[in-house]
Formats: C-alpha cells, structure tokens, sequence
C-alpha cells in the first residue's frame, strides 16, 4: 500500500450531494497525493457500488470528477454482495488481485451503475492490462471511506 486517506461524512445523507461528492473526491486526491502520485498515474479505479442509489451517485460523480473517462472502473460488490463490515476488506482483496495479476475484471450488472455513459466502466476481462497503482475507494451507508493507492512493489 502506497498511502490511504480515511474520513468520516456524519451527514452523508442528508448533506447536499454535491457537497458530499467534493469531500470523497478530496479524499481520493489526498490519498494519491500521499503517494507522491498524479491521477494520470492511477490504472485503475475499485469502488464500492454497494447498491444504495444515493451513495453510488455520489462515489461515482466523485471519480468522475478526479479521474474523468479515461481510468478503467471496476468494482467486486456485485460478484460478492455487499458484505458490510467485511465490504471494504473484500474490495481491498480484488483490488490487490487485479493489481498482482495485471487483470481487470468487469464491472456486472451496468443497468444500475450510475454514470454509464460517463465513466470507463471495465465491461469485458482484461487479462492483460499493465498496472501499477490501483486507487481502492471504500464507502459505507454510515459515512466512513477509505481510499487507497496500492502500488506493486518496486513502482513509484
């Protein structure tokens, strides 16, 4: 693991959500910066996409806006539902999977992703796609995220 950045949104919501996008999005870019990385440096993008419409909304506004359309997106939830306090440790597991094994695997389910025609949802397996860094971002209905810039070892 290269760098994490936590944060707590108490009111995530009932905030505004462009309010609470900006702050996840801030959490991202402080969790790259940690690294001593650019966006343009991340190759991937894991994240939640728990279910909960509201939430989705907002993590995936908040990648848009750091990472625009051209960073791979992936998220595991749907292969592996969303397994509350084991969630964020699942995601973590297939972020690092895909990073030893240079392997994106699809997004399921793109009918309820929000942002479909916006972000770069991986939607066939990629078994070769050269990665360095992964930025996994976690969020849960009570507020708490995570994001973390996996690295492989070696890479800077």
């Amino acid at each position: 693991m290269s760098s994490y950045q936590n944060n707590y949104l108490p009111n995530l919501l009932t905030d505004s959500q462009k309010s609470v996008t900006e702050r996840v999005a801030l959490n991202m870019q402080k969790a790259i910066a940690k690294a001593g990385l650019k966006r343009d440096d991340i190759d991937s993008v894991h994240l939640t996409l728990g279910g909960i419409p509201a939430i989705d909304n907002i993590e995936t506004a908040a990648a848009l806006t750091v990472f625009g359309n051209d960073t791979p997106i992936t998220s595991s939830t749907d292969y592996t539902g969303f397994s509350f306090g084991a969630a964020g440790a699942s995601s973590l597991f297939y972020a690092c999977l895909q990073l030893k094994h240079d392997y994106l695997a699809p997004v399921l389910n793109l009918s309820n992703k929000p942002l479909v025609d916006e972000l770069n949802y991986v939607i066939q397996p990629n078994l070769k796609h050269p990665t360095k860094h992964i930025l996994c971002h976690h969020i849960d209905y009570l507020g708490n995220q995570v994001s973390l810039v996996l690295s492989k070892e070696g890479t800077s």
